[in-house]
């Protein structure tokens, strides 16, 4: 592997030659630094609307989860008071049809 290094006629344009490379790689690392701090700023908006959501959606999941619970509690309620009353219906039935067959 041999010396990559361009040949050059005179110092001044040997000079010439490395100020001007140093110059676009200094362009080159400003340009790099510019896009980095972007994306960073980008990286901490999204991150922190995310965040946002997320509490949204933790919030929203506990709502839901106590009213689910209210629901189950008076869904049960419901039932137990259905299976006390479950014996007066079929006699309500026979009152009636007595009832019925005396008219």
């Amino acid at each position: 592997m041999g010396d990559m290094s361009p040949e050059f006629a005179t110092k001044d344009e040997e000079i010439a030659f490395w100020k001007g490379l140093a110059q676009d790689l200094k362009i080159r690392l400003a340009e790099s630094r510019d896009e980095l701090d972007e994306f960073q700023e980008n990286s901490r908006e999204l991150e922190a609307e995310l965040e946002a959501q997320l509490e949204q959606q933790e919030a929203r999941v506990k709502e839901l989860t106590a009213r689910l619970a209210r629901v189950q509690t008076e869904n049960d309620q419901i039932k137990v008071a259905c299976q006390g009353w479950w014996w007066v219906f079929p006699l309500l039935l026979l009152l009636l049809n007595d009832i019925l067959w005396q008219s």
